[in-house]
C-alpha cells in the first residue's frame, strides 16, 4: 500500500488537531497503509521533527 506523510506544527497532544491526526492515523493504517508524522514538536508520538514547523 501507499505510504502517507501528515504534517502539523505538533503532534501527540490533546488538542482537536492532534486528536483528529490520531484517528486519521488509525483508519489509515487500517486499511494497510504506512503512516509517518511529521512536526514541529511532538508530544510523545512518533514524529519526524522539523523545529522551523513549531510555533
Amino acid at each position: 500500500m501507499s505510504r502517507i506523510g501528515i504534517c502539523h506544527f505538533r503532534v501527540g497532544e490533546t488538542d482537536g488537531v492532534s486528536l483528529e491526526i490520531d484517528k486519521w492515523r488509525a483508519a489509515l493504517e487500517a486499511l494497510g497503509h504506512s503512516v509517518f508524522l511529521c512536526a514541529g514538536r511532538s508530544g510523545g508520538e512518533e514524529a519526524f521533527l522539523i523545529p522551523e514547523l513549531s510555533l
